[in-house]
């Protein structure tokens, strides 16, 4: 089918309880904007929700906005960063769902796993391979050289990224997606 599939997976690590100058919490702009992204979905769209500090399927795919918008405020902040198994898993639930029209969409605030990690590159390859739109955004990064590793997963992907410093940024970028 062609039916619409995707896949947020989001960080919900200690390092989204810090602040974006002049914007406010990480944690809180992620619900906010996330709430809205999930709000303006076309009706019919299959969502889940993948968070990840510890690897957590928080929502499985439902059409229905109510639980997506309850797994999203329910959100809180600890713990380490852990890119790979969410993007995994986030590759494997979208491999196995039979439709042309998968969408991941993955936001870190830490610093993106770069072109020397094997794993990584391999699960970004199977992305591309499956067919998989993807965006990868960096929320509030601090140093310029962190881009570089986007890029290079954006395009390892065959998909795009985006380093919004600010929630219209963010938002753009989602709206974008839509």
């Amino acid at each position: 089918s062609d039916v619409p599939i995707v896949t947020v997976v989001l960080d919900r690590s200690g390092s989204m309880y810090g602040q974006i100058e002049g914007q406010g919490n990480k944690m809180q702009l992620t619900k906010d904007l996330f709430r809205e992204f999930f709000m303006q979905m076309p009706d019919g769209t299959m969502t889940q929700l993948i968070t990840f500090e510890d690897v957590q399927l928080s929502q499985v795919l439902t059409t229905d906005k109510v639980p997506m918008l309850q797994a999203v405020s329910a959100l809180d902040s600890g713990g380490g960063t852990n890119i790979l198994d969410p993007a995994e898993l986030a590759y494997k639930t979208l491999k196995a769902v039979p439709t042309s029209n998968r969408i991941l969409v993955f936001l870190t605030d830490a610093a993106m796993i770069g072109e020397g990690n094997t794993t990584f590159t391999n699960i970004l390859t199977n992305i591309k391979e499956a067919n998989i739109k993807s965006l990868w955004l960096g929320l509030g990064l601090e140093y310029a050289h962190e881009e570089k590793n986007f890029a290079w997963a954006a395009q390892t992907s065959g998909g795009s990224y985006l380093l919004p410093n600010s929630a219209k940024e963010l938002s753009d970028g989602l709206n974008k997606m839509l």
